[in-house]
């Protein structure tokens, strides 16, 4: 009896959360739409596709209309918001604009940004990669920008100065890491000749070059340190 009591208690609480889970998604559907660089603005079911040719990721409006991200300045999907921006990129001796996708994940004053290489997935990490001040044109992360975005906020600007300690750290590590490991290579070539008068190249590794590259792996401490203070700076920040 008690447990044909909880089953209907179940199936009635089931009932009561489907319809509002339903509806969420229908809403969150409803506010699908594309804006163009032209200016023009589409509502509609948004898709997502990555093309198996070029790798470049693109939008599909109502199952048969394509635009690729140089086309589009932002949409939704499914309550999401989603950003095309150009990117300088650097190859092979030339520079040239090229359009990247950006997902909001984090709303407030400053919005959080993370860049995407695939469809957008529910397991997708959060990663601090873009930001902006309101609805303003995204930027990259970087603490010379925080720094100017953020400075009528001490508790971020706090969070800032430490976030520049570590990251000077994890430089002073890395690059001394390097220079230190490139003279223990060259220590460890060695060239001698052989039984028959040949001269022959020997490798033997050498504690200098061991110290080197475990300096330059120990910077990733400092360094994820680092982003943590600027993960908190934003925090702060949108808690004002």
């Amino acid at each position: 009896m008690r447990g044909g009591l909880m089953i209907f208690r179940s199936v009635v609480l089931l009932l009561l959360l489907v319809p509002g889970v339903v509806l969420a998604q229908t809403k969150a559907s409803e506010d699908d739409h594309v804006v163009l660089r032209n200016g023009k603005t589409l509502w509609g079911d948004i898709q997502i596709f990555k093309s198996a040719q070029t790798s470049q990721l693109y939008v599909v409006y109502k199952n048969h209309m394509r635009y690729g991200l140089g086309e589009i300045r932002s949409f939704s999907n499914n309550g999401a918001f989603f950003y095309s921006l150009n990117h300088l990129r650097k190859g092979g001796g030339i520079t040239r604009l090229e359009p990247i996708l950006l997902q909001r994940r984090i709303e407030g004053r400053v919005h959080v940004y993370s860049r995407l290489d695939e469809p957008p997935r529910p397991s997708d990490l959060l990663r601090y990669d873009y930001y902006s001040m309101g609805d303003d044109v995204p930027t990259v992360i970087k603490l010379k920008f925080l720094r100017q975005d953020l400075a009528n906020n001490p508790p971020s600007m706090a969070a800032l100065k430490r976030a520049g300690l570590f990251k000077g750290m994890g430089d002073a590590l890395f690059t001394g890491g390097v220079l230190t490991a490139l003279v223990g290579l060259e220590k460890s070539v060695t060239t001698a000749e052989d039984g028959l008068g040949n001269l022959r190249r020997r490798f033997t590794l050498s504690s200098t070059l061991v110290i080197g590259v475990g300096m330059a792996v120990s910077a990733l401490l400092p360094y994820s340190l680092s982003k943590a203070r600027v993960r908190e700076a934003i925090r702060r920040y949108n808690r004002r």
